[in-house]
C-alpha cells in the first residue's frame, strides 16, 4: 500500500515540472482582443435654434423705408419670433446687406432704382433703426421719389389709386365707413356711435385671367372720444375687396376680406400707414402683399400683409425701434 502512494506521489511530482505546476495565464493582448461597445455619452440638452423669421424671401433681403425726415431707413429680418408668430425678436445687422442696389417703390407703383450705401448710422449704439446713404443708380441724375425699397428680390409693382377727384374720394370713403360699420368685434361700448373719420383710402387692381382680376381698397378709419381724464382712440385697418366688372357692367359690392381693430388710450393706439403695394414671387404662386407703417409708443415696426387664397394675413412683422 505505502509503495503505491510513494509511486502515485511521483507521478504527481513529475507533472507538476513538466507543467510548471501554474495555472493558465490570460493570453497576450495581441493574440485576442474583445472590443466592448463604446460607452453613450449622456444626453445634453441641444441649445435651441434660432426662430426663423418669416420675411417673405422673394422680397430679398431687407426693406428699406424713406423716413419722415427724408432718412433711409434699413429694416432687416432678425431672429423670428417662433411658429406663432410672424414678429421678429431682433432685427438684422445692415452692414449685411449693404452697400447694396434697391428698387425702389412708391404708393404710385415703380419708382426706379438707387444705390444703397451704409452710413455711420448704419450701425445705431440702441434705439434707432440704420440708415443709408442713397445715390442715383447707373446712369441716373438723381434718386427718384419713393416710399419703400428692396434688397434683392424681384417685386412687381402694384399702384394704389389715392382717388384725386373730389366726388371720388367722397364716394369712396362713405362707403369704407360704412364697410366698418358692419365689422362684428365692435366691443368698446364707450366709442359706439361715434362717427368714423377716414384717414386714408387707396384702391388697387389685383390678378390676372387666369386667377380672375379683382378690384381692393385698403383703408385707415378712426375714430376718438376726447375725454379730459382718458381721451380713447379707436384704428381700424380694412381690406376689402370685389370681382372687377367688365367695362359698361355695374360693379359689384365690396366685401370685406381683413380688419384689424386696436382701441385704448390715445397715446398707446399705434398709427397704421399704407407704404406701398407689390406683388412677391412667381405665378401661380405670387402673393399681393401691403407694406404698412405702424407706429407705437416706443417705435416703429413694419409688417408685410400677404393675401393667400381668399383672405389676408400679416405675414412679417419687423421688430421694434425708435427713440
Amino acid at each position: 500500500m505505502r509503495t503505491i502512494e510513494r509511486r502515485y506521489a511521483a507521478v504527481i511530482a513529475t507533472m507538476c515540472i513538466v507543467g510548471g505546476c501554474r495555472r493558465d495565464k490570460p493570453a497576450p493582448a495581441g493574440d485576442s482582443v474583445v472590443v466592448s461597445p463604446p460607452t453613450a455619452a449622456p444626453d445634453t440638452p441641444a441649445s435651441a435654434a434660432p426662430a426663423v423669421s418669416g420675411w417673405d424671401r422673394a422680397a430679398g433681403v431687407a426693406l428699406l423705408v424713406h423716413g419722415d425726415g427724408g432718412e433711409s431707413l434699413v429694416v432687416v429680418p432678425g431672429e423670428g419670433g417662433g411658429a406663432e408668430t410672424g414678429t421678429d425678436r431682433t432685427a438684422g445687422e445692415a452692414a449685411a446687406v449693404l452697400p447694396a442696389e434697391v428698387t425702389l417703390f412708391s404708393r404710385a407703383g415703380a419708382a426706379g432704382s438707387a444705390k444703397a450705401l451704409p452710413t455711420e448710422g448704419a450701425a445705431p449704439t440702441g434705439c434707432a433703426w440704420p440708415i443709408a446713404r442713397l445715390g442715383p443708380a447707373s446712369g441716373a441724375d438723381a434718386v427718384p421719389s419713393w416710399t419703400v425699397g428692396f434688397v434683392g428680390g424681384s417685386p412687381t409693382p402694384i399702384a394704389l389709386d389715392s382717388i384725386e377727384v373730389a366726388t371720388d374720394s367722397a364716394t369712396l370713403a362713405a362707403t369704407v365707413t360704412r364697410l366698418a360699420t358692419t365689422l362684428g368685434d365692435d366691443t368698446v361700448r364707450a366709442l359706439r356711435g361715434v362717427p368714423f373719420s377716414v384717414r386714408s383710402a387707396r384702391r388697387f387692381t389685383f390678378g390676372d385671367s387666369a386667377r380672375g382680376v379683382r378690384d381692393g381698397v385698403v383703408a385707415v378709419i378712426t375714430r376718438a372720444l376726447n375725454q379730459e381724464a382718458a381721451p380713447l382712440a379707436e384704428r381700424v385697418l380694412l381690406v376689402a375687396e370685389r370681382p372687377h366688372a367688365a367695362t359698361g357692367a355695374p360693379p359689384a359690392p365690396w366685401m370685406v376680406t381683413y380688419h384689424e381693430r386696436v382701441a385704448g388710450r390715445e397715446d398707446d393706439v399705434p398709427a397704421t400707414d399704407v407704404l406701398a403695394a407689390v406683388t412677391l414671387g412667381a405665378a401661380p404662386a405670387s402673393r399681393v402683399t401691403l407694406v404698412l407703417a405702424r407706429a407705437l409708443a416706443d417705435g416703429t415696426r413694419y409688417t408685410l400683409l400677404e393675401r393667400t387664397g381668399a383672405g389676408w394675413r400679416v405675414r412679417w412683422t419687423s421688430a421694434t425701434r425708435g427713440c
